[in-house]
């Protein structure tokens, strides 16, 4: 394979946060073997995944250092809980492109099925090449159908741009003068320098992430309208945004495969530009917007000069002052030039973007649900990220603490998802309600519910129901399904006289009785039902609480085989499946009547 060196997608080498990420709910059941073969016949298939970065340093050229076997790290966790801590800790050390894989993974085994989520780090490729990969993993996984080789070819020059790529005079010179600038300057950022300032950075401004999902019932609405009103989904979910956010100007990502002579079907890498829409704030009808979005649009896409704008200005700077850019805009290295690409080209530290990528839709059987987690770029406060599957649509933002509160990018993704951005609701529930409910086990509150011998407090736990009560949270108790299904005696008065994991391992054998189990579902129906509605109208659900150990309600140990084992109540499975079907994450912790129980559910909070 012909050394490809990174060139149009530089700017992503030597800046914070630069990672993205999808989660992949696989049609098949967990087989850690398995997932690990896939991954080495993928990346058989793609040259990328088997790269570190190399570095030529008489010419500062970045190149993909192609090894013989995979350089993706497989990681292996015991819930999907932990989804956003895998997620998070990424950044929080710098991910070293030198040493470490341009992938990382992480695998999220359920009883049923699994979930996996893949971490891309940007010089790998961008969200719609990412997309591909995860259809691969699971056609090949579930399906064993093997991937071609793809062999990546990279933009390079400016002449494997499109015709009409070329830039303005104007631009030509204020690139010529920046490289000039910078060539005077005689200076350039270390890699170790760029790694303190990203962690640094990173402390210093969190990213949090929050997401949505819309059915496929309202999807297909959704679709309807966009077709009667020709225009397209991403025109209608674009023109919410500016009208719930109020900002002028959006960045949308936008993607040239079809226009670029050099890129290889199915292979890795980044063919994706971007184009700045813009609103003055006169128009308030969404659809009229809408249309007026697509009409920019498709003046933007059929523009090669504007299209191919910011690809042209990378392949014309000098590849060590873009390194320098993201420091010199947010960090402290001094140079005139670096700092005006940073903030003036490139928008770092302006704190006022809002972004949107659209992976569009796709079918694959192979595929129960996935979410796009978007890059939370410097140059924007909120990003966006968006993908269709099988007629669900997921929604995630990704966005800066600092720059925007979470209850505001609640209330904008609330309203991207609402069938009409004048829907009454939107006017609704501006009381003194917090619109945050938690979801507890029924026994938390009720004692005198559980199973005969297991009660430990008279009533309620005092501890829970103090923590949940100071943080001025709304308390959801669900059904206790033993005493719906079996009754208070659970189907045996002389249950107390034996060991607890025998007696539930009895009511765990019983609730799986056909009649139990039908009433089951519709337990977990009627708590869905609540979960969605608040989800609807913009309430966050800040967790769900079971208890460990139960038959029903365990959530890390239930009991089985007359013992404590790990695993899950066959409620809180049924809960989790529902959710997953519902492309809801919401966090499920266990608890036991002990001292940490208070601890792990004010973490919730």
């Amino acid at each position: 394979m012909e050394r490809q060196y990174v060139r149009s997608e530089r700017a992503h080498f030597m800046c914070p946060n630069m990672h993205f990420g999808i989660l992949v709910k696989v049609n098949g059941l967990y087989d850690a073997a398995k997932v690990g073969e896939t991954i080495d016949i993928l990346a058989n298939a793609h040259p990328f995944l088997r790269s570190v970065m190399g570095w030529e340093q008489n010419h500062s050229r970045l190149f993909y250092q192609v090894s013989e076997t995979s350089r993706v790290a497989l990681t292996e966790r015991e819930s999907i809980q932990t989804i956003w801590q895998d997620y998070s800790g990424i950044s929080k050390t710098n991910w070293n492109v030198f040493e470490e894989g341009l992938l990382k993974v992480f695998l999220y085994p359920d009883q049923e099925d699994f979930q996996i989520l893949f971490i891309a780090h940007h010089i790998l490729a961008d969200g719609r090449r990412l997309l591909e990969l995860c259809c691969q993993f699971t056609d090949l996984y579930v399906q064993g159908t093997r991937p071609d080789y793809a062999e990546e070819r990279l933009i390079a020059e400016p002449s494997d741009l499109p015709l009409g790529s070329e830039l303005s005079n104007v631009n030509r010179l204020l690139l010529v003068k920046a490289n000039s600038q910078w060539k005077k300057e005689k200076r350039q950022v270390t890699y170790d320098e760029y790694a303190a300032f990203a962690e640094s950075f990173v402390r210093e401004q969190p990213v949090a992430h929050m997401c949505r999902s819309l059915g496929q019932r309202d999807v297909e609405a959704m679709r309807i309208l966009c077709h009667e009103q020709q225009i397209s989904i991403n025109d209608l979910l674009t023109a919410r945004l500016f009208l719930t956010t109020k900002e002028p100007k959006i960045i949308m990502a936008a993607d040239i495969q079809d226009k670029l002579y050099c890129y290889q079907q199915g292979a890795l890498g980044n063919y994706a530009s971007a184009l700045s829409l813009y609103w003055k704030g006169r128009e308030r009808d969404e659809i009229r917007l809408a249309k007026k979005v697509h009409k920019q649009s498709a003046v933007h896409l059929a523009d090669n000069r504007k299209l191919m704008l910011i690809l042209s200005c990378y392949l014309n700077l000098e590849g060590s002052l873009i390194d320098a850019a993201a420091i010199a805009a947010l960090g402290c290295f001094d140079s005139k030039a670096a700092r005006f690409v940073g903030r003036t080209m490139l928008r770092y530290g302006k704190g006022e973007g809002i972004s949107i990528t659209n992976l569009g839709a796709i079918e694959n059987q192979n595929i129960r649900a996935a979410t796009f987690i978007p890059p939370a770029s410097p140059a924007a406060k909120e990003t966006f990220g968006i993908v269709t599957v099988n007629g669900r649509m997921a929604l995630c933002c990704s966005f800066y603490e600092k720059s925007v509160t979470a209850e505001t990018v609640r209330e904008h993704i609330t309203k991207l998802v609402n069938k009409t951005f004048n829907q009454e609701d939107h006017h609704m529930f501006t009381d003194a309600r917090s619109k945050r409910v938690i979801f507890v086990a029924h026994c938390l509150l009720n004692q005198n519910s559980i199973s005969d011998g297991t009660a430990d407090y008279p009533g309620v736990n005092e501890a829970i129901l103090q923590t949940l009560l100071k943080a001025k949270v709304g308390i959801v108790q669900m059904p206790c399904p033993e005493l719906c299904c079996l009754g208070l005696d659970r189907g045996n008065v002389l249950g107390a006289e034996s060991p607890v994991v025998v007696e539930n391992t009895r009511i765990r054998k019983a609730m799986q009785e056909p009649e139990a189990w039908a009433q089951l579902s519709v337990l977990t129906e009627y708590v869905m039902r609540q979960i969605l509605q608040y989800h609807k109208h913009g309430f966050e659900v800040v967790g769900i609480v079971g208890i460990n150990r139960s038959p029903c309600c365990g959530v890390n140990t239930t009991s089985d085989d007359n013992r404590e084992i790990e695993g899950q109540g066959v409620f809180i499975m049924k809960l989790k499946a529902a959710l997953a079907d519902a492309n809801l994450i919401i966090p499920v912790i266990g608890i036991k009547a002990d001292a940490e129980a208070a601890k792990r559910v004010k973490a919730l909070l």
